[in-house]
């Protein structure tokens, strides 16, 4: 059980499913067992508002060859989002936090370190403001100062639950 607000590391051997457990969660790998959200039991039905609410993080994340202000831009595009507005200053201000310089928003994607496209994926997504957040490895390509950055983030979530697959312990 994970309550609202927590944060919950899920930590292990590499190949003990952890990553699959994540996918799980958000249906996107068959289970047997359940898994509710609130008093809502994750079923095809369902599915969908559930995904509304959350935000995943993969392992590699997924950054499409644009420049980073449009790559972080995009989802706002969505049906899905169409009421959520995008604020630049907030962004410039995550930028900051997790040590970007705001000249990055102008880069192609295809130029960023795998650290920087980690950090760029971890604020498009927060940027999206979910109730759940799910990462898997967020911090694997993070040196020391951006693990803790990105912890110090994590902890001041109060709202939002967040469930990290990380091989780093010292995450907690």
């Amino acid at each position: 059980t994970i309550y609202s607000g927590e944060k919950f590391l899920v930590s292990g051997a590499s190949g003990a499913g952890k990553s699959t457990l994540l996918k799980c969660l958000l249906g996107f790998n068959p289970f047997t067992g359940s898994v509710y959200f609130g008093k809502s039991l994750l079923n095809s039905k369902n599915i969908h508002d559930i995904r509304l609410k959350s935000a995943y993080i993969p392992q590699e994340p997924i950054i499409l060859n644009s420049n980073v202000l449009d790559f972080i831009k995009e989802p706002f595009k969505y049906e899905a989002n169409r009421n959520m507005v995008f604020d630049e200053n907030r962004l410039d201000e995550m930028f900051k936090r997790f040590l970007l310089p705001l000249s990055i928003k102008y880069a192609a994607t295809d130029q960023l370190s795998g650290g920087e496209k980690q950090r760029v994926a971890i604020i498009a997504a927060m940027l999206l403001d979910r109730e759940f957040m799910f990462f898997d490895e967020p911090i694997s390509a993070l040196d020391l100062d951006c693990k803790k950055v990105f912890a110090d983030i994590i902890g001041q979530m109060d709202n939002t639950t967040c469930v990290i697959v990380s091989h780093d312990k010292n995450i907690l």
